[in-house]
């Protein structure tokens, strides 16, 4: 039967097989963070936010709260630079 159909060109019922993308390492702690935040990102984005992290062997929340407090500084440092009109 197998023969038959390749002769005559008909295509499978197989599935094609899927490349695959490499897996990230999960990701499990416990932190006592129980609230979730989601939001979209490009493909860099994501890659660029998880090097981080593991670069300082911290959670992605405690990057985000890490990344959150140096925003809060800079915009210290800004509004105290800037002159009153």
């Amino acid at each position: 039967m197998e023969r038959i159909s390749e002769e005559n060109n008909f295509p499978s019922r197989q599935a094609a097989k899927m490349t695959s993308t490499p897996r990230r390492k999960r990701r499990i702690y416990r932190t006592g963070r129980n609230q979730q935040f989601n939001a979209k990102a490009t493909r860099e984005t994501i890659e660029k936010v998880y090097k981080l992290a593991d670069e300082r062997g911290v959670t992605l929340g405690e990057l985000l709260s890490l990344a959150l407090d140096a925003l809060e500084r800079e915009g210290d440092s800004r509004r105290k630079q800037q002159k009153p009109v």
